[in-house]
């Protein structure tokens, strides 16, 4: 039997579709059909595995879109139904072929499929059911392996992962630190997988990691922080491995040496910042913070407690702001090293002052392109009034999706991004 066009007021049959028969001779079929945004018919018989049809009511044009079709063409003739998306898109859900997704504006068409080795694909290729609700997400019903649903502002983040059958694959999942290099080409700090470096532009992996017998190899796999300095030398703060210099070619190594005062502090390297002035900040897990002079290879130490020096023994974060002056966060507050009289001022969570900072627990700082300085810490977003010397705090009843504020970042557009362990703000 033919399609129809029939006046929904009247009742009568306006238009025969006689263009299949071309097709099916006088085979009877039971045809399922799609009208898509533009008026366009789609036409595919479940039951027969002869892919779809797709009919142009303005030009009387049908034509037959298959595995042997040309250049446009299915990974699997049986079409169990057909939806558009938001960008006119036409899926066509197939029974084991996945999703085959046609776009009509250039006439070809990409294949979603299962990936065992992907969390984030289609769960089954064997497809029974695809509906696009009202906000344009797709939801997808396999024949074994549930619902599957996708929307294109759902995923916004590429994800890189080990794989263990794909030896290009990143080669460890459990990231500390990222630091970027002139090459816009990515380091990253792993947390028991020592050292890897991303090219951007090939998408390849190449991992260094600490060989006992290799002297010019990295100090330590657990890798805390990364950072870049003015001469693309990447220094790396290891726990328990003390700290590296990189410079492409062999790795530099400062320890902790009980018979040297000037040595490094604590090989446990958690913050790393080199200022303006071209001093070098080395941040510890408990023996406090470090000043590097690169030339002659010596530490000084700035020790928790002691006169005019920081007031904690781990360093959880070092910013300059744009004075000179270097903060240093820890877990108990706030010191700053002011450039013109070389003093420590300290700020802390104060009892009953509710001018003071939020919580004690410094995680991330950072200032801001209108000079504004930022504290997150393990209970509230805060932010530095210079004028009255106080913080005004943020929490979840102001928006923010968790108390617990990770990073701090501000993007070319002045917007503050602010990561919680319960997701990401944007303010």
């Amino acid at each position: 039997m033919a399609p129809s066009k029939i006046d929904n007021r009247s009742g009568a049959i306006v238009r025969h579709l006689n263009a299949l028969t071309a097709f099916f001779k006088k085979e009877l079929l039971n045809y399922s059909i799609f009208a898509d945004n533009q008026d366009e018919l789609w036409l595919f018989a479940s039951a027969d595995a002869r892919g779809i049809f797709h009919y142009i009511p303005s030009s009387g044009l049908l034509e037959q879109i298959d595995k042997d079709s040309h250049p446009c063409h299915l990974n699997n003739n049986i079409v169990v139904g057909l939806l558009q998306d938001n960008s006119d898109n036409i899926w066509i859900s197939t029974d084991h072929g996945g999703i085959n997704i046609l776009d009509k504006t250039t006439h070809t068409i990409r294949y979603i499929l299962n990936n065992i080795n992907d969390r984030k694909s289609l769960s089954e290729n064997s497809i029974t059911s695809a509906y696009k609700d009202n906000a344009g997400i797709i939801w997808v019903g396999t024949y074994k392996q549930g619902i599957s649903y996708y929307h294109a502002d759902i995923i916004k983040f590429p994800l890189f992962r080990h794989i263990p059958s794909n030896a290009g694959s990143l080669q460890y999942n459990d990231i500390n630190d990222f630091a970027e290099d002139a090459k816009g080409n990515v380091w990253i700090g792993s947390n028991g997988g020592g050292l890897i470096y991303f090219d951007r532009a090939t998408e390849k992996f190449t991992q260094y990691v600490h060989h006992p017998d290799n002297p010019n190899s990295l100090c330590n796999d657990v890798i805390v922080c990364l950072y870049m300095d003015r001469r693309q030398r990447l220094w790396i703060g290891t726990y328990f491995g003390g700290l590296d210099c990189y410079d492409g070619k062999q790795f530099v190594h400062y320890r902790h040496n009980l018979a040297d005062s000037n040595s490094l502090a604590d090989d446990r390297v958690y913050e790393i910042l080199e200022d303006s002035h071209d001093n070098f900040w080395v941040g510890t897990l408990s023996a406090g913070l470090d000043r590097l002079d690169r030339e002659k290879n010596i530490f000084y130490h700035y020790k928790g407690y002691a006169p005019n020096s920081i007031h904690a023994y781990y360093i959880s974060e070092l910013m300059e702001d744009r004075d000179g002056n270097i903060w240093v966060g820890s877990a108990n507050g706030i010191d700053v090293l002011e450039k013109k009289t070389g003093n420590f001022i300290y700020y802390s969570n104060f009892t009953n002052n509710p001018k003071g900072i939020s919580n004690n627990n410094i995680i991330s700082l950072l200032q801001d392109s209108r000079g504004l300085i930022w504290a997150g810490t393990s209970d509230g977003l805060n932010v530095f009034d210079k004028q009255n010397n106080s913080f005004k705090s943020f929490r979840i009843e102001n928006g923010l999706p968790g108390n617990t504020i990770l990073t701090i970042l501000e993007d070319k557009q002045q917007r503050l991004w602010v990561s919680t362990p319960n997701g990401i703000s944007c303010i």
